[in-house]
């Protein structure tokens, strides 16, 4: 039996957490954003469903998976478009039927993926998935106030009309969604998105109309808190960025001169409550949430990212999060 893993080839985690399943001594076929994968068979029947694909020659049966860890990234089944048309003598003039032939054959391939992950995520014990591992802040902020939690009021604003009376009070500005990745010569650059004090634009850069941008109010904290969660396992850090005018808005701005302190944080029973609701009700059961404490106290829910990075909590903590991660896709209690 192997343990089935999606993820890329530059994840770090997702190597330290397979140095475990080496200590345990189980197996794992890992699939990364790129791979050359290939279907070699798909049934559904009465008694089941199967599947047998492979990667570089190394097939895997459905019937051989123990677990399924899905980390990051997303596989594409072989591009067998040239293959097919090649099969079939074609003029010059058919050259329109061609592109609406290989949309119909993108569009057959879609519908494979899409049968492959859903029979991966739900037939077999995992870890993450594929179809909720996007971060929507907005509907998440829903399911956080519905669970209990104090959060940011957000406004997406459109016309420089209505933002203007952000720009001169406490307010910040930061991504919908995630950062963007952009392809150059040399690969993918990632550009972060980092949370913007409003009173550092002037009204006279804007446009009259703009992109729809997210706008909430400035939380003076005391304090962030980084919360991994595993399957109903919580692992918290305080993470004391406030003390740094670097990291003060955003703590993502690293100050590798002067580090924020890290430690190990035990939220209340009622707040642990509230996010194992919170994350039932957001079909996860793997993710990484970010909350502020305010100066006087309150506990703000910010987002939470299904395929967020855990490292940074379970180094400084001693939690051992890669270990706990292997346990899980080994059935080891």
């Amino acid at each position: 039996m192997k343990v089935l893993i999606i993820s890329q080839n530059f994840d770090v985690t997702t190597d330290l957490v397979i140095k475990w399943l080496i200590r345990f001594n189980i197996k794992f076929l890992r699939l990364n954003l790129g791979d050359v994968v290939t279907v070699k068979r798909m049934e559904i029947r009465n008694e089941g469903f199967d599947f047998v694909i492979d990667k570089n020659g190394v097939e895997i049966n459905s019937n051989e998976i123990l677990s399924v860890w899905y980390r990051k990234g997303n596989i594409f089944f072989e591009n067998v478009f040239e293959s097919v048309l090649q099969t079939t003598s074609w003029n010059k003039e058919d050259e329109s039927y061609i592109i609406q032939i290989k949309k119909f054959l993108k569009g057959e391939m879609s519908t494979l993926t899409e049968f492959f992950y859903d029979l991966v995520e739900n037939r077999y014990r995992s870890i993450g998935k594929r179809s909720n591992s996007r971060n929507n802040k907005l509907i998440h902020l829903m399911h956080a106030n519905n669970c209990g939690f104090f959060i940011p009021d957000t406004f997406i604003e459109t016309s420089k009309k209505r933002v203007t009376k952000y720009l001169n009070s406490n307010h910040v500005t930061k991504a919908i969604r995630d950062g963007i990745f952009l392809q150059n010569d040399g690969g993918y650059v990632r550009y972060v998105m980092y949370t913007q004090l409003l009173e550092n634009i002037s009204s006279l850069t804007l446009s009259e109309d703009f992109f729809p941008s997210l706008i909430q109010p400035k939380i003076n904290k005391k304090y962030e808190l980084r919360v991994f969660y595993l399957k109903g396992k919580i692992f918290s850090m305080a993470i004391f960025s406030q003390d740094s005018t670097k990291t003060k808005v955003d703590f993502r701005r690293y100050d590798h001169q002067n580090p924020n302190r890290c430690v190990p944080y035990k939220l209340k029973h009622d707040d642990e409550i509230k996010i194992r609701n919170f994350m039932t009700l957001s079909n996860l059961n793997t993710g990484s949430l970010d909350f502020i404490v305010s100066s006087c106290g309150k506990l703000y829910f910010l987002e939470v990212n299904p395929v967020g990075q855990f490292g940074m909590v379970s180094y400084p903590c001693n939690y051992f999060i890669e270990r706990e991660i292997a346990k899980e896709l080994s059935l080891i209690y």
